[in-house]
């Protein structure tokens, strides 16, 4: 073979050498960018008022059906925060609570999550990370589905605090700065819609805004449902059930809807609520639970002249204008129970006469029951203590 045949036109040359390098890029580019501008060229069809499932980030979310059962080691872990979104739904076809922490003397973690018969739709998304010391599982819908529910069950070390943490992602769950759950979910959309609503007032423009906010409502959920979560709150439940079980430390809950029932012994409890019932049992130190319209529980293992000087702070801000199938109006009422041989400061407003406090009125004491309940049953009773006196 002559040499010269190996040798190529330098135009050829250049011409073969651009196939070889663009070809690679355009396969990349129909396989991934392409998809992605299908996608969202499909829901802008669905929804023009939502672009990319109202441009949550879903990166890492899970959302086949099948149920996630994963142990992975937990030594050293400080913090957990699960948000259960505030579209998904609690139902009585669940076979337990939404969301269910045990906490264990092992250093494993066990995360079992099972998405409730009715509810199997690839819309309803999870996402479970754990960074450094920290684990915070997520969930999520597309499209607006309403039929999402979820079984969250979580084993961790007892002494893990249920808090979280300034940079922690929370999705549209949870709310900082705004009560707006627009904002929280499209906050480019917000602006533009504020803009035309201040400079635009012609007719065909107030139909659209009309039509947006209808479309608001039907994918937004009842204020009370929904729970005023901040940065640091641990679970946001919304309209999810929860329970507490063999923890330690620190446990913050807000709850829109979903009730809440803590058996631990935590030396710090904050359960805050719209309309739920708050439980919690094994105090130590100091306990916050506000509710709207809930009911409220709570238990101390520790006689309270043996705390020192702290504080439990009991809110109902009004009455649960309800009735039972009886016809008995179903009322807020507060249920306070301390060992025997208790002292303390009774310092809680209350505008019903239906109280009733087995402790006086303690001037010395340091201890204090702060806070106030309107129009309902407020109860301060002792108990005897059992051995040993808290159970964990």
């Amino acid at each position: 073979m002559s040499i010269k045949r190996l040798i190529l036109n330098p135009i050829t040359a250049a011409i073969l050498m651009a196939v070889f390098l663009v070809l690679p890029l355009s396969l990349n580019n129909s396989n991934g960018i392409m998809v992605d501008v299908a996608e969202a060229g499909h829901d802008k069809d669905k929804d023009k008022d939502k672009d990319k499932d109202d441009d949550q980030d879903f990166d890492g979310f899970i959302f086949d059906t099948s149920p996630l059962n994963r142990t992975f080691d937990c030594a050293g872990l400080k913090k957990l925060k699960i948000s259960y979104d505030k579209d998904f739904t609690a139902t009585e076809d669940a076979p337990g609570p939404n969301i269910k922490v045990t906490g264990s003397d092992s250093n494993s973690c066990v995360l079992v999550i099972t998405k409730v018969a009715g509810s199997g739709t690839t819309k309803c998304g999870f996402k479970p990370t754990k960074t450094g010391n920290n684990v915070n599982i997520q969930t999520a819908n597309k499209n607006n589905a309403t039929n999402c529910e979820m079984l969250v069950d979580v084993t961790v070390p007892r002494n893990t605090k249920i808090f979280g943490w300034n940079n922690a992602p929370m999705g549209d769950q949870a709310d900082t700065d705004s009560d707006d759950d627009d904002k929280d979910k499209d906050k480019d959309k917000d602006k533009d819609k504020d803009k035309d609503k201040d400079k635009d007032k012609d007719k065909d423009k107030d139909k659209d805004k009309d039509k947006d906010k209808d479309k608001d409502k039907d994918s937004d959920v009842d204020p009370d449902h929904k729970a005023d979560c901040v940065a640091k709150t641990g679970i946001c439940s919304n309209r999810g059930t929860v329970t507490v079980v063999g923890m330690k430390n620190l446990v913050n809950v807000r709850s829109g809807s979903g009730s809440v029932l803590l058996d631990v012994t935590s030396p710090n409890v904050n359960l805050q609520s719209n309309s739920a019932d708050l439980t919690g049992r094994g105090l130590t130190k100091t306990g916050i639970f506000k509710t709207r319209i809930g009911n409220v529980r709570v238990k101390y293992c520790k006689k309270p002249q043996d705390i020192g000087n702290k504080a439990l702070n009991v809110q109902i801000l009004e009455s649960n204008g309800e009735v039972d199938e009886d016809g008995d109006a179903l009322g807020s009422d507060a249920d306070l129970q301390f060992p025997k041989g208790s002292e303390m400061k009774i310092r809680i407003a209350k505008t019903t006469g239906q109280y009733k406090s087995d402790f006086t009125h303690d001037g010395s004491a340091q201890f204090k029951i702060a806070g106030s309940v309107t129009l309902g049953y407020l109860f301060i009773s002792e108990y005897n203590l059992p051995n040993p006196p808290c159970k964990y």
